[in-house]
């Protein structure tokens, strides 16, 4: 099996080198040792990896790549959209959702909302009502369509992932999943309080406005 650490040692190892150099010191204000700050600049790193290909979508356009059907990976994250909100994946259910609910779970546009769900009732995956609390307001279903997509999207994901991580024995996988979580707990831990390092963000925001006043008046 390759190494977790391959695609940073790689491509990136200048980059990584001096991530270690820039921030040796304040790693050792902080009490940290050398090998520690290598190791969390080591997950930073692999973090940075995941989320861009989270964000480039790699694994689900290779699936929908692999099942051939007529559907936009646009469209396809619009329907999981659609899905979180009424299996209330991250929130309560919602029994009638709108465009609006629909733009507002994936940060876009309520015109761009509309002209997704658009062409997803169009090839079949969506059916569109009007609610029966509001005859004014339309809201949305999947139908049986978009409930067989994700069926066979979700076969092919999970093999993907079972091929991914076979290999691995029964203890690593158990401390990954543990050490992973609490990455991510910790991780939004950290975030909510980051508001509180008031004195450092003043003075790194001084340097960069006077880098910024810099270089406009060297023009």
């Amino acid at each position: 099996m390759s190494s977790p650490h391959d695609h940073r040692t790689s491509p990136h190892g200048k980059a990584f080198r001096e991530h270690i150099q820039a921030f040796a010191s304040l790693a050792k204000d902080l009490g940290m040792s050398e090998d520690a700050a290598k190791a969390i600049v080591g997950i930073d790193a692999s973090a940075f990896v995941w989320r861009r290909r989270m964000l480039k979508g790699e694994m689900v356009r290779s699936i929908l790549g692999a099942l051939a059907i007529d559907i936009e990976q646009s469209e396809f994250e619009t329907l999981t959209a659609l899905s979180r909100l009424k299996g209330g994946a991250f929130s309560e259910p919602k029994s009638e959702v709108t465009i609006g609910d629909i733009a507002e779970e994936m940060a876009i546009d309520p015109s761009r909302a509309s002209r997704l769900i658009t062409g997803l009732v169009t090839k079949g995956y969506v059916r569109r009502e009007v609610a029966q609390s509001d005859a004014r307001k339309t809201i949305l279903h999947p139908t049986a369509a978009s409930r067989a997509l994700f069926d066979a999207f979700m076969t092919l994901k999970w093999r993907l992932m079972f091929d991914a991580f076979g290999q691995w024995s029964d203890e690593d996988l158990a401390t990954f999943e543990r050490l992973f979580a609490l990455y991510m707990t910790t991780m939004d831990e950290v975030i909510a309080r980051a508001g509180g390092n008031g004195e450092d963000a003043a003075r790194l925001a001084k340097a960069i406005h006077d880098a910024t006043d810099a270089e406009l008046a060297s023009r």
